[in-house]
């Protein structure tokens, strides 16, 4: 059986170097990898993140515009209407803002606005009728998920994910597993 390796970019803070990795050493390296979730305090969202009950832009229910992007629920008694998308071409900061409009049985009336975005778009899902799953990336390593309730426009759940011990060499991995791993 021929031993196989492969090269791979390891990013440092300040420098960037190869590394000779066998495909053995690469998936064990993978099972150790983290992400680590907290309360958000690497970003403060006080700012970034502003939840509007009523719709911040009277008048703007948009129902026949084709250049807007928009999520229906799963069911379609909802949706989630882009009304701005950051242009990734341009120098940031990046900003997003969307609104939540519900339909004649059930209007809902929440306008969303993030500021200071990393350069990644705003991953957003419906979970259901009344939830979205939002994540948002305010960096390469960093971003906060988070459920929103658009009913009363308060997130159910909210954390901050942070990925940088996922970018991290092997061996630097390997000694951040052995000190967090109990005996």
């Amino acid at each position: 059986m021929m031993r196989v390796s492969i090269l791979t970019l390891c990013f440092a803070p300040s420098l960037l170097f190869a590394q000779q990795v066998s495909n053995h050493e690469l998936a064990e390296c993978k099972e150790i990898d983290v992400v680590q979730y907290s309360a958000p305090t690497t970003v403060p969202l006080k700012d970034r993140v502003v939840i509007l009950r009523g719709l911040n832009s009277p008048g703007i229910l948009p129902t026949a515009d084709k250049t807007l992007s928009e999520k229906r629920s799963p069911q379609g008694t909802a949706r989630l209407v882009f009304l701005e998308q950051p242009d990734f071409m341009k120098d940031g900061p990046y900003q997003t803002k969307a609104i939540v409009v519900g339909n004649k049985a059930r209007p809902i009336g929440l306008t969303i606005e993030f500021h200071e975005l990393g350069n990644n778009p705003i991953h957003i899902e419906w979970l259901n009728e009344k939830l979205l799953f939002i994540r948002v990336w305010w960096g390469r390593t960093v971003s906060t998920d988070m459920v929103l309730n658009v009913e009363t426009g308060e997130p159910s759940y909210l954390e901050e994910a942070n990925y940088f011990g996922l970018i991290l060499p092997c061996d630097e991995k390997l000694t951040n597993f052995k000190q967090r791993r109990p005996n």
